[in-house]
């Protein structure tokens, strides 16, 4: 309705300025012969005719500028017509995310946990009727169980960090990192670990995905640098430009540099399962909620000379990203 009201206002006003023109030709024309001078008659009639003619491509031009905005006025009804059918197509695919998600929580979770159960029954009351190798079995069959069922709390995980809408406040680092510091790690192995903890500027961001964000990066932090004679975690964080930076940086086992690009795909492991155990989608799923965030994240690293964790998240003045 405002396209077509300014394209109808801007033809009337071409309209009014070609009548004018003609007016003023006749008002000059009328001047000229009570005068009687044919040097201003003809120089009249030279400025009559430019005006008239400037009138006619003046209005030649709104016609042209018209039916252009018709043009992209039909172009922004159709690309109307096809952002909504994405969004109800990004809304079913949501929709059968959440039915999966329930399946797998429920349905998937309920043999394992039987299998668990009645394993373990099996273990306390027939163990000793079994010989070494039945006993080796069933440990086995138990080990994989909770293996799984492991597999499918962080695949739940990694729906929820895509699914979940984000709840802007906030955030105090500092009191978030050393609150998780505290909760995640074990009293006897914060005393083998030297942790130094920067400087780490607040940031807005949802509350609940960015907790699980240094849960898992402090977890590996741990894991990785569990092996190695020298444990040292340091945690810090800077401005640079718009964005927020924040790294972990520990002196575990590193990875190969080569590789790095396979860290943070889900399922994806630099180092043997019987050396560091895990579902391989940790990383995967700070890479998500970062992305949610519009930040980046990013390692660095080598083989046995430790490894940083970073992550990058826009400066926020309101709610939402700037």
């Amino acid at each position: 309705m405002r396209v077509r009201t300014a394209s109808h206002f801007f033809i009337g006003t071409l309209r009014w300025w070609l009548v004018g023109s003609v007016a003023v030709i006749n008002a000059i024309l009328v001047m000229v012969f009570i005068a009687g001078h044919q040097t201003w008659l003809n120089g009249a009639l030279c400025a009559g005719m430019a005006i008239l003619m400037g009138s006619v491509m003046a209005f030649g031009i709104g016609a042209h500028f018209t039916r252009r905005l018709k043009v992209i006025q039909s172009l922004n009804a159709t690309l109307e017509q096809r952002v909504a059918g994405r969004t109800y197509q990004l809304e079913c695919t949501n929709k059968e995310l959440a039915a999966f998600s329930y399946s797998v929580s429920h349905d998937l979770r309920a043999p394992l946990r039987a299998i668990d159960g009645f394993s373990g029954f099996l273990e306390e009351g027939y163990g000793e009727k079994l010989d070494e190798e039945g006993r080796r079995l069933l440990s086995i069959i138990r080990a994989n169980t909770r293996k799984m069922d492991r597999l499918i709390t962080d695949l739940l995980a990694l729906s929820r960090a895509t699914q979940n809408e984000l709840n802007y406040t906030t955030l105090d680092m500092r009191a978030l990192v050393e609150a998780i510091y505290d909760e995640v790690v074990p009293e006897e192995i914060r005393r083998q670990f030297k942790f130094t903890l920067g400087a780490l500027p607040a940031v807005r961001g949802d509350a609940v995905l960015l907790r699980q964000v240094w849960v898992n990066l402090i977890s590996n932090a741990i894991k990785y640098t569990s092996k190695s004679p020298v444990k040292e975690i340091e945690i810090g964080g800077f401005i640079k430009g718009a964005e927020v930076v924040y790294y972990i940086k520990d002196t575990g086992v590193g990875f190969n540099p080569d590789y790095a690009g396979k860290l943070f795909g889900a399922f994806q492991r630099l180092h043997k399962a019987e050396d560091f155990e895990g579902s391989g989608i940790g990383l995967a799923i700070v890479q998500r909620i970062i992305r949610r965030h519009e930040g980046q994240v990013w390692a660095e690293g080598a083989e046995n000379a430790g490894a940083t964790f970073s992550f990058s998240i826009p400066v926020m003045l309101s709610g939402t990203p700037s």
